[in-house]
């Protein structure tokens, strides 16, 4: 855990974890995550949006593509993503009473999410696509399954239909296989991303008994709490670094 967090990018700087000999003791206990996770509406928000972001990254994505046919395909994933999330953006409506303030409490959130992710041109957004979503996608499975039965499998379900990263993951492989300088370049930037996406696990999960008045101490804190569930995070994500070739 402490590798990435010496490659943190400059919005990120301050995000530290605690020492080792501090969290001893704690990774053999069963974190409890329905102690932490978000109220329903706030989890079918917060999941929503990410399906959303998914989408709109991938319309970028597709834009930027330097070969038509595979802009095409990207496209056709970004459709396909739109699609994914329908059940969810339902599920959410009938539940807040058709309410659109649940959604536009988060916007910000994933604004600020966004603006942390995006690469420079295609490839490096390939990777934050093909990073980002795989760790939040792991997390937000987590968190779905302390959920009501109904928002577990709406959200489960969204997840396992047709996903777009195998597909990314082979246009990475195809494209760094004979470019190790463009290989290596992705490597760095993509331990980059690792520590902005804690940072929105961290703001996803309700840690109301922590004291925030000091924003370094809190994520401190708060990353410790939830040790057991980054080390599982960052051990799914090593696992897809390594089907790249690369090391996490």
């Amino acid at each position: 855990m402490l590798d990435w967090v010496r490659r943190l990018r400059k919005a990120s700087r301050k995000l530290t974890l605690p020492s080792r000999e501090a969290s001893d003791g704690r990774t053999n206990q069963q974190l409890n995550l329905s102690k932490l996770t978000p109220s329903e509406l706030d989890f079918l928000a917060n999941f929503l949006h990410a399906q959303k972001l998914a989408a709109k990254l991938l319309e970028q994505l597709a834009v930027q593509t330097p070969d038509e046919k595979l802009s095409e395909s990207v496209m056709a994933l970004a459709e396909n993503q739109e699609e994914r999330f329908r059940p969810v953006a339902r599920l959410l409506a009938k539940k807040s009473g058709g309410s659109t303030d649940e959604l536009a409490r988060f916007e910000e959130r994933f604004q600020e999410l966004a603006s942390r992710i995006e690469g420079k041109g295609f490839y490096e957004n390939l990777m934050s696509l093909y990073i980002v979503f795989g760790i939040l996608d792991d997390f937000y499975s987590q968190l779905a399954n302390v959920q009501p039965t109904s928002t577990k499998n709406t959200a489960n379900k969204s997840l396992d239909d047709y996903p777009f990263s195998e597909f990314v993951k082979n246009v990475l492989i195809e494209k760094i296989s004979d470019d190790q300088q463009l290989r290596d370049l992705l490597a760095m930037f993509g331990r980059s991303l690792v520590a902005d996406v804690l940072l929105h696990v961290i703001a996803v999960l309700n840690f109301g008994h922590l004291d925030d008045s000091d924003p370094v101490e809190f994520r401190r804190s708060a990353l410790a709490e939830i040790e057991q569930l980054t080390n599982d995070l960052i051990s799914n994500h090593s696992a897809r670094m390594d089907e790249l070739g690369m090391s996490a």
